[in-house]
């Protein structure tokens, strides 16, 4: 792994970079055009951290009901519910 010039915490068993927001803008703004860098809204980043499964993040700041987020993330009622909840 390179070296990274910011504190890299772990969390919830992914290592995560600290930056300082002038660094992420300037990040974001040089990024290469259709790279598919994709950001993700803060709700759901606070919601992750806050102990939610990343699909549930999802599906909550979505405001879908478990039903509407299986139909358009082609799963079983079911199995969004044990990925939601493990």
């Amino acid at each position: 792994m390179s070296t990274i010039p910011y504190p890299v915490l772990n969390i919830n068993g992914t290592d995560t970079a600290l930056v300082p927001v002038a660094d992420f803008l300037e990040l974001m703004a040089n990024r290469a055009p259709g790279s598919g860098f994709v950001t993700v809204p803060r709700e759901v980043t606070r919601l992750f951290c806050a102990g939610a499964s990343p699909l549930k993040a999802w599906r909550t700041y979505s405001k879908l009901t478990q039903e509407e987020f299986a139909a358009k993330a082609c799963l079983r009622k079911a199995n969004n519910s044990e990925i939601s909840y493990g």
